[in-house]
Parts: C-alpha cells; sequence; structure tokens
C-alpha cells in the first residue's frame, strides 16, 4: 500500500505589528472587546514594497532545508490560496523561483479549509509524485471593511487606504504556510491515517465575498471588482460547533483512534471561542490544542500550517546542536517557535470556513 508522511515544514510572515490598542485608532473597538471576542490579541502586517510571493518562497526555502530537499526532486506543488497575487495562480511562479523545474503545479481554492483541501489532494497523488510541497497562503486584508468592528478585527491589519497613519498606510497582511508530503517505500509506516473533506452548500451566503460587475460601465476604471467581505458571524459560530465535533468524533472512529490518542489538535485559527467550544464538547483538554491566532489572527488557508510549522521541534535530538543553531538563525530569526510537535506525535488538522466547507486530517509526524 501506498503511503505518505510529512518530511519538511517551514513558515514564513511579517514581522511588523499592530496590536488592539493601535487599531482601536481607526474603529470603534477595545482590547478588551477584541480578545474577549476572538482571543486576538494582534496581526502582523506588510509594506507596500512586500508581497506575498516574498513569503510563499520564504516558507517553502524554509520546508526544503528542514528535510534537506534538493527543488528539482519536488515532483508537485499545490498552493491553497483564495488571495493569489496573480489571478490565474501562484504555483507556477512559486516553482520558478524555488527553481522546482520538474514539478507539476496547481492552485486551489477553498477558503479557510484551503490546507487541508490541498493536503487530501496530494496525498491522493502520491502513487504518481513523491515529493509534494504544499503550501497555504492568504492575503484577506484587502478585502474587509475595515470599518466592521465585527469582521475587521478577526483578520485585522493596517492595510488600505483608509488609513493615515504612515506606519500603517498601503500596509498588507499576508501569511504563509508549508509542508513537504513525500511518498513512503512499501516497506515503511503510511503516516496518514485517514482524511475526511465536506462542504454545506446551502450556507454558502454566510462568508462571501462577491463579484460585482457593472455591466453598464465597461470603460469605468472602478468596474468590475470584489466587494468586502460579508460574513453572518453568529451563524457561522452556531454552524461551526455544533458540526465539526461530529466531523472529528466521525474520522477518529473511521481511523480507529481514540480522541485521547491524538497528542495534538490544531484547528483553523478562527475564533478562540470556536475553539475553545469545539474542545469542550469533545472532552479534549485544552493543553492539546494549539493556538496562535492571539499572536497572527486569522489567516485563512495559512493558519493550519502556520500554526504546525511553528510548534514542530526544529530538530530531532540526535541532530547536532550546530545544526540546530544554523537552523535558529537562517530559518526562524524573527519568528515564534514554540516546539511542542515532535516526531511519531498523533496529530489532527480540522479546517472550516467559506462554503461552508470542512475537512480534517490524521496523521503521526
Amino acid at each position: 500500500m501506498i503511503g505518505g508522511k510529512i518530511i519538511g515544514h517551514g513558515h514564513s510572515y511579517p514581522s511588523n505589528e499592530i496590536d488592539n490598542d493601535e487599531l482601536r485608532k481607526y474603529v470603534d473597538t477595545s482590547d478588551e472587546w477584541i480578545t474577549s471576542r476572538t482571543g486576538i490579541k494582534k496581526r502582523r502586517i506588510l509594506k507596500k514594497n512586500e508581497n506575498i510571493s516574498m513569503l510563499q518562497i520564504e516558507s517553502a526555502n524554509e520546508a526544503f532545508k528542514s528535510c534537506a530537499l534538493n527543488p528539482l526532486n519536488v515532483d508537485m506543488i499545490i498552493n491553497a490560496s483564495s488571495t493569489p497575487q496573480n489571478l490565474f495562480g501562484d504555483a507556477n511562479n512559486i516553482s520558478n523561483k524555488l527553481g522546482c523545474k520538474n514539478s507539476v503545479n496547481m492552485d486551489l481554492t477553498a477558503a479557510c479549509t484551503g490546507f487541508v483541501f490541498a493536503f487530501a489532494t496530494a496525498y491522493n497523488f502520491l502513487p504518481r509524485y513523491k515529493n509534494i510541497l504544499i503550501i497555504g497562503s492568504d492575503a484577506l486584508s484587502n478585502f474587509v471593511d475595515w470599518r466592521d468592528r465585527n469582521t475587521c478585527v478577526l483578520f485585522g491589519d493596517g492595510a488600505g487606504y483608509h488609513f493615515n497613519d504612515a506606519k500603517l498606510h498601503n500596509c498588507v497582511l499576508f501569511f504563509v504556510g508549508a509542508v513537504v508530503l513525500q511518498r513512503t517505500d512499501p516497506n515503511e509506516e503510511n503516516k496518514i491515517f485517514n482524511y475526511y473533506l465536506g462542504s454545506n452548500s446551502e450556507l454558502n451566503d454566510l462568508l462571501t465575498i462577491n463579484f460585482e460587475y457593472d455591466k453598464y460601465s465597461l470603460d469605468s476604471p472602478n468596474a468590475n471588482k470584489y466587494g468586502k467581505l460579508n460574513m453572518n458571524g453568529k451563524e457561522v459560530f452556531k454552524y461551526t460547533i455544533s458540526h465539526i465535533p461530529k466531523i472529528l468524533q466521525k474520522i477518529a472512529q473511521d481511523s480507529n483512534i481514540k480522541m485521547e490518542d491524538i497528542d495534538y489538535f490544531i484547528f483553523h485559527q478562527a475564533n478562540i471561542r470556536i475553539i475553545e467550544t469545539v474542545a469542550k464538547n469533545l472532552n479534549i483538554p485544552l493543553s492539546k490544542v494549539l493556538v496562535n491566532l492571539d499572536e497572527h489572527a486569522n489567516t485563512s488557508a495559512a493558519s493550519i500550517p502556520l500554526c504546525f510549522s511553528e510548534n514542530v521541534k526544529i530538530c530531532d535530538k540526535k541532530k547536532r546542536k550546530k545544526k540546530k543553531k544554523e537552523l535558529i538563525n537562517s530559518m526562524y530569526k524573527y519568528k515564534i517557535h514554540k516546539g511542542k510537535i515532535k516526531r511519531n506525535d498523533i496529530i489532527c488538522m480540522c479546517g472550516f470556513g467559506a462554503g461552508m466547507s470542512y475537512g480534517c486530517v490524521i496523521f503521526k509526524y
């Protein structure tokens, strides 16, 4: 039986931060209001001369370094994103910049569940392609209405023309996380236990960014553009906390794994109240739930791989201290690295978001 395993990981994000106190200068909110309702303390931004491509390349290079993979040996690249720099997709640009001359490249859109969908897609391609780079990357700030505190604080950054402050003007929020999935040899253990994907299209209108097509103004520079993010937060919350526990129970049962045998859970980093409620409903100790939304807010398709990469130990104990120091200096100069996840830990990743789409994958690292 052909199986798979994660051999590499990387993540990238801007070093500039905006905390809740600074955000309240531009919208009627407060640190207490944001933190109590979302768990978010700050978010990160890029300057106007930076772009998502830089972070995609950086996170991928880190993933290659972490497993000593030559870019020429990458067989496939899947980029999960709802906000590509190029409307036709970023995967080919990523491949070109990385020097992955032998890879077939594709982009996938499934909003906040995008990385889990990409992971499942990659797993099904393993019989044909041995080394697959999976990236989750998103930049939602351009689509957020910064006058609406119910949505802007979730994805928040200092982007766009609404702000006049020198630090915030023309800044955009980007995050990228990446892993390398490799086909296992016939005599190796398949470390991907199971995945489960689903959609409830009847609830599609709960979270949208619709294209505004003005057929009467074809020559207008403002015609044919995407509008702002629109979300029914109350209904999204109700659906998620009632449905996601059922999905987790099903995938655990189908995988013949007890919930208590899972070492860590990585949920889409949407809202701390959603995460804690789901964990409580399943009797999952919060010590097993990995969270980074307090540092980064909701990063859409990037949230799960970003949280995973931040929490993986940089080096196994058997590796030299010198090598560990080199990795820390070169790969994580300005980055959070908690080092909780170790080899052979059982991990459950669970995504949910617009669509409404949802997906889970359980694997042994």
